[in-house]
């Protein structure tokens, strides 16, 4: 991932699908590009096709690996959908004992991207339930659905 984190082209592909403007997902108030690379700026899965087509890939925050990042393409490469697993604590300093929100960003409403979305997360769920049985399972909190307007 970090060779695609690194792309000049994805990074003003990523900008110009989020748009301009700061948000408090993972960073508070911080530009919405810059949260989005910085969680996906760690990885070592390789692509993943989808049955319908699309492609997913995805990282994690470097030193917080809980928190991540997904994004989805197109077979024509073009962003669809970007989804971020982070604590749910508003952008301010956790307390580490948060539970997590799923914030999928759209440009268009679509339910299948939401249900690809949520699979991932509860797939990471499982993956960290499974390496980590010793400690408590993560929890959603929320699920935000986001259509991104500029």
């Amino acid at each position: 991932m970090w060779e695609l984190v690194d792309r000049k082209d994805f990074k003003r592909e990523l900008r110009r699908f989020l748009g301009p403007g700061k948000a408090s997902w993972t960073v508070l108030d911080t530009d919405k590009t810059e949260q989005v690379l910085l969680t996906l700026s760690v990885s070592a899965d390789d692509p993943a096709r989808l049955p319908d087509g699309l492609i997913m890939l995805g990282g994690c925050f470097a030193h917080n690996c809980p928190e991540k990042a997904q994004v989805f393409f197109a077979p024509t490469g073009e962003i669809k959908a970007v989804a971020l697993l982070y604590y749910d604590c508003g952008g301010k300093t956790c307390s580490g004992n948060e539970d997590f929100t799923l914030r999928i960003l759209l440009r268009q409403k679509s339910p299948q991207l939401v249900e690809h979305a949520k699979h991932w997360a509860d797939s990471e769920f499982r993956r960290h339930t499974k390496a980590f049985p010793q400690f408590e399972p993560y929890k959603l909190a929320r699920t935000e659905v986001e259509i991104l307007k500029n």
